[in-house]
């Protein structure tokens, strides 16, 4: 890693660090250099302000579950099995600490600012290519009946946030484990299949 990469590395993770402690609006750039142990012009040479370094904050946490997500239909496994898969790679991104960090602070903000709430949904959603794939295979495969494979994908998630991800993010509870998550995945995955299969 060039000594540029490192040094935006770490005025983003110190920039999580204060918004998450601090809030996106009372955070202080001075505050976010001072963490990342550079001055202010060097963290304005990579971020012209304090929005565009929330906006990279955002961008990082959409890659992060795009790039954990490697989602492929095989007509020889059952649905059952294949979704059940698709669930534990989703809660193993979402239960990661730099994920719960980052959502976090774009939490905050989009609280604040329906309107970037609104554009970094269409962009995360934009992003779940590989998991759309998968549901459109299984529609043309006839394994799955015809819908909107981002309506589905909606559905299947929050279906599975609602007992792991924002558990932890708003009561701080850990992601459960072992018989408890099995449980919570194979259910979420017979709901699934039980409407659409």
């Amino acid at each position: 890693m060039k000594q540029s990469e490192r040094k935006n590395r770490d005025i983003i993770e110190a920039a999580v660090t204060e918004f998450v402690e601090n809030g996106f609006k009372a955070t202080r750039i001075s505050a976010i250099a001072e963490r990342a142990n550079v001055s202010k012009r060097t963290l304005y040479k990579h971020f012209e302000s304090k929005e565009s370094l929330f906006e990279a904050i955002l961008n990082k946490l959409i890659n992060t579950c795009h790039d954990s997500e490697s989602i492929k239909y095989d007509p020889q496994i059952p649905m059952f099995d294949q979704l059940k898969d698709v669930a534990a790679k989703l809660i193993e991104t979402m239960g990661s600490p730099e994920y719960t960090n980052l959502s976090r602070v774009a939490l905050s903000e989009f609280i604040r600012s329906h309107e970037t709430a609104r554009k970094a949904i269409e962009q995360s959603q934009r992003n779940y290519f590989s998991f759309e794939n998968f549901i459109t295979e299984a529609i043309n495969d006839g394994k799955l009946r015809e819908v909107d494979p981002k309506y589905a994908i909606l559905q299947f998630t929050s279906l599975l946030k609602a007992s792991t991800f924002w558990p932890k993010i708003i009561l701080g509870e850990p992601i459960p484990t072992g018989d408890k998550l099995d449980f919570i995945i194979s259910d979420t995955v017979k709901m699934f299949l039980a409407h659409y299969e």
